[in-house]
């Protein structure tokens, strides 16, 4: 998700878990460290995460610098369960100060918006396998600021210009054409007033609804900067202005706003009152004792509940930036002093909280904090969450987490546990809330193979799946399913082409598999695996068998049936022999040899029993009357050496 009101440069700590209610004990685990590059805005979706640098100075190969030309660097989440570096990204025009990822957007769908501060400009990426491509530059007009805040639902996207207008400021929102490729806008969004307002400096789509934050909106009587948020519906059509009761001077509502489906939250880090509306953390307008509040929007009137800080105290911040995914929310206080259990003060050390939806509403259920947390880092200044994580800024490192639970998996339901090689089977785990499994293979906890509460596999053998609550180390617990891989019977066929029609024959040979075997050819037209093993009798042409074994696993063959006439054969492309007639009525059959080398010939039957032997030297003609009328193989053996085989039809 996106929220759109960026001041300071940070370093990104990655935060992911899995999602599941309710919650009965976890903990968060570290991961390894990620590279620092210089983030500055965030966003995720499914696997995939990007972190916008602006301050990046070198290319997507790390040389050529140019002054804040910028860049943004895409990560996915691994099979290990970590989130890995994927690609760093810049503009394919990109130029001094451009400042190209002050702000970015990811979809789950393969495709990622990067927006710049002092260029006017968004641009669009799309997957191609591994790699991420410039597929499209969109610019705005002079002094609009478009492109300083951008957001992304699957193939629909918004770009913010809070400068258009004279600071009234607008919105664009786009949809990918699946035939040209190329993202076209659909929309231009307008607050409902007309006064200055820096409306799209925030902004964030869902399926069905977009928000969007007008920070700088005055108060007619209340004072400066009080903010506004609107929500339209996702086509662009304006719905309502969100309400706040009791927004302050300098609340600068709208600036961190971020929407899933019906539920949209607002941080407004600096408003002094609590959830009752009392002040009771200082004075009002002080400027510097505001602890922090958000507001969560949901239902069809879009209902206020607010919400703070657990341990509010002065200077918190608490909301300074926000994200929702479906019933988990995750809100930053980047100047936090508490850690997660409330104790050893470090000024400004952030923290970031994670907030569920449960029966009664909206509440804290969880802190996080970086394991080497230290004064100043603000851990929180920017947050992020999707299905299979959240991300945080902090000062100057990069962190993993990953969160795990002691739920457990009552069972794993398999589509099938006995499969004919070459096949898939779904496998779901039950008793799971949604996204909570996780699953390995061979060994519990070993090697992650993916995330969620059902997996397909097509297993090459026999294998053991595995499928936990969480991964959570030496706490991991496992429930498994065996899918037993069955083998495919193997075909091969021996033929007699066809001699002078409807004479040739296939024999099959059938091994592996569970026999016995059943089959069915393509002969008949139908598929009822009731026709013989052999056949005979058969013209030239393409054949089809396929065999099924005793436990239902099937192979097929085709098998090609020429047909084969004696005319000659040559050496050194000279005939030196012939045989004929054939196919042989009545007379004598003649063999020519135009060389007299000393030849034998053997007459055999079918099943290769010799008939007759001749000794020829030169032309010979024979008389075969004694033979019944079928197909007879001769064998020729030159000078007791070369062996050739023809044969003949009588």
């Amino acid at each position: 998700m996106n929220q759109k009101l960026i001041k300071h440069q940070y370093t990104l700590l990655f935060i992911f878990f899995i999602l599941a209610f309710p919650v009965k004990a976890q903990e968060w685990i570290e991961s390894p460290l990620l590279p620092d590059n210089e983030p500055f805005s965030l966003d995720m979706d499914g696997n995939y995460a990007i972190v916008g640098s602006p301050f990046n100075e070198t290319d997507a190969g790390g040389q050529n610098d140019i002054d804040r030309a910028g860049a943004a660097f895409i990560y996915r989440l691994g099979s290990s369960g970590n989130w890995e570096f994927m690609q760093k990204i810049v503009a394919a025009d990109r130029g001094n100060q451009d400042k190209f990822g002050f702000d970015v957007a990811i979809s789950s769908e393969g495709y990622a918006l990067v927006g710049t501060e002092f260029e006017n400009a968004a641009y669009f990426f799309e997957l191609n396998g591994n790699t991420w491509s410039e597929v499209q530059k969109i610019e705005g007009e002079q002094l609009q600021r478009f492109g300083v805040s951008v957001a992304m639902h699957e193939d629909k996207a918004l770009i913010g210009a809070p400068g258009d207008d004279d600071f009234v400021g607008a919105a664009y929102s786009y949809q990918r054409d699946g035939n040209s490729g190329q993202w076209v806008e659909d929309r231009e969004m307008k607050p409902p007033s007309s006064e200055q307002q820096g409306f799209g400096q925030a902004l964030d789509i869902s399926q069905t609804y977009i928000i969007i934050g007008a920070p700088f909106l005055d108060g007619s009587e209340s004072g400066p900067n009080l903010g506004a948020a609107y929500i339209f519906t996702a086509n662009g059509t304006f719905g309502q202005t969100l309400n706040f009761p009791l927004l302050q001077p300098g609340d600068r509502f709208g600036a961190q706003v971020a929407i899933s489906e019906g539920t949209a939250i607002v941080g407004i880090p600096e408003h002094p009152l609590d959830d009752g509306g009392a002040d009771d953390q200082g004075a009002l307008n002080d400027g510097v004792l505001h602890p922090g509040i958000v507001g969560i929007f949901s239902g069809a009137s879009w209902n206020l509940q607010k919400i703070v800080s657990p341990d509010r105290s002065a200077n918190d911040q608490f909301g300074v930036w926000v994200d929702i995914q479906g019933d988990v929310a995750i809100v930053g206080a980047d100047q936090e002093g508490l850690n997660a259990n409330g104790e050893d003060f470090q000024a400004f050390a952030g923290l970031a909280y994670i907030l569920e939806r449960g029966g009664n509403g909206w509440s804290v259920v969880d802190k996080i904090e970086a394991s080497d947390r230290d004064s100043f880092d603000n851990f929180g200044s920017r947050v992020a969450i999707g299905s299979f994580g959240a991300s945080v800024i902090a000062d100057d490192k990069t962190y993993f987490y990953r969160r795990c639970t002691e739920a457990q998996v009552a069972s794993i339901m398999a589509s099938s546990t006995s499969i004919c090689h070459g096949e898939s089977v779904l496998l779901t785990a039950m008793g799971l809330a949604d996204g909570q499994g996780q699953w390995y293979q061979s060994s519990c906890g070993g090697s992650l193979l993916g995330a969620g509460n059902t997996l397909e596999v097509a297993p090459d053998a026999t294998t053991t799946y595995f499928v936990s609550a969480g991964n959570c180390g030496a706490q991991v617990s496992c429930v498994d399913v065996t899918i037993t891989v069955n083998p495919l019977p193997e075909i091969s066929a021996s033929t007699t082409q066809e001699m002078s029609g409807n004479d040739g024959t296939i024999d099959l040979t059938v091994t592996g598999g569970s026999p016995p075997y059943t089959y069915d050819w393509d002969t008949d037209g139908n598929n009822d695996f009731d026709d013989p093993e052999d056949l005979e009798e058969l013209s030239s042409g393409t054949y089809t068998v396929t065999v099924r074994d005793n436990v239902g696993c099937t192979a097929s063959l085709s098998i090609d049936l020429g047909q084969e006439m004696v005319t000659g054969l040559t050496i050194d492309n000279k005939t030196f022999l012939k045989v004929y007639p054939n196919p042989h009525t009545e007379g004598a059959l003649c063999i020519e040899l135009v060389r007299e080398l000393p030849t034998k010939l053997t007459i055999k039957d079918l099943h290769g029993r010799a008939l007759q032997r001749y000794a020829l030297r030169g032309s010979e003609q024979l008389n075969l009357n004694t033979l019944p009328k079928g197909a007879y193989l001769l064998e020729f053996l030159f000078e007791n050496k070369r062996l050739v085989k023809r044969w003949v039809k009588l």
